[in-house]
């Protein structure tokens, strides 16, 4: 309740301070992605360490730095689908809303494989493991003590506000619960990093191809088929969930975080946490820089 928010609060003080150093310092101009890349590591990563020390030596084992098993693969896959048909859908809705509002994905094209695979290292794969480390790993693990749904809910916003945008909020928000979601199933945090690292991938090569195929296909015919995409990919991802967590209890397996719930944390614990005066700050400070727009 104090500690998650105060990590934010730094890590958003400096994301924010981050963008008044002179591009030529750091050299923005000549290779903005790998720069980015750096900055997030340093951003992220160091203060989630830290805190992770000042939590003990036994801290990192609440957050489940285990492999998942080749069972959830088709669990995964529909989550992955699931993610980026959803935010898809949810970024053209914001467009329509807000067509001034800036929601595609905004990389260059890459030249050739080695610019491919460069820019999926730097703009999927690192940004991928250092956010859910801190969201899906910590931030996550400190709420938990407040209920599973408001440790869900508050590293769902808290992921979406580290993204400084008003009109992208809700997708990141989705995203932030499917990964949750990924994170509870498989009880393995590589599992979430993968299927944001693979999510960040598609949405690079193809996630401008959406707003182009309604300006050819047309608005109706493109939200049938996306709506059913969605659907789809929801079905079976439950469908798949369900199956696992059927297999848990056929085996009778514990679940890691039952142990920690307080007693009626449900609608409670997150009410409690959202109206935090840490958090309320925190929130104060997400909307001052979107607003700004760093």
């Amino acid at each position: 309740m104090i500690a998650a928010p105060i990590l934010l609060l730094v890590i958003f003080l400096c994301n924010f301070g981050s963008s008044f150093i002179p591009p030529e310092i750091i050299g923005t101009e000549n290779d903005p992605y790998i720069v980015a890349s750096l900055i997030q590591l340093f951003i992220l990563v160091i203060p989630t360490l830290i805190f992770c020390r000042l939590r003990g030596g036994k801290y990192m084992k609440r957050l489940r730095f285990k492999g998942f098993r080749s069972g959830h693969t088709a669990f995964m896959f529909f989550a992955l689908l699931l993610m980026f048909f959803g935010s898809c859908g949810i970024n053209y809705l914001m467009h329509i809303l807000f067509p001034d509002a800036n929601v595609s994905s905004g990389y260059d094209n890459a030249d050739g494989f080695a610019g491919g695979l460069y820019l999926v290292l730097t703009m999927a794969v690192i940004p991928a493991i250092t956010e859910e480390f801190l969201f899906r790993g910590v931030i996550l693990a400190e709420y938990e003590t407040e209920g599973v749904p408001s440790a869900v809910l508050l590293s769902s916003i808290t992921f979406a506000m580290l993204h400084f945008s008003f009109a992208k909020l809700p997708a990141y928000i989705f995203c932030g619960l499917i990964l949750a979601v990924v994170l509870y199933t498989t009880r393995s945090i590589f599992a979430a990093m993968l299927v944001h690292m693979l999510n960040n991938t598609a949405t690079i090569f193809f996630g401008d191809l959406i707003f182009r195929a309604v300006s050819s296909q047309g608005v109706v015919l493109f939200c049938l088929i996306l709506v059913l995409f969605i659907l789809l990919s929801a079905i079976l991802m439950f469908g798949e969930c369900e199956r696992i967590y059927a297999s848990y209890g056929v085996l009778n397996e514990d679940s890691s975080y039952t142990g920690k719930r307080k007693k009626g944390r449900g609608m409670a614990g997150i009410i409690h946490s959202i109206f935090a005066p840490i958090f309320m700050l925190l929130v104060i400070l997400y909307i001052v820089i979107a607003a700004i727009g760093i």
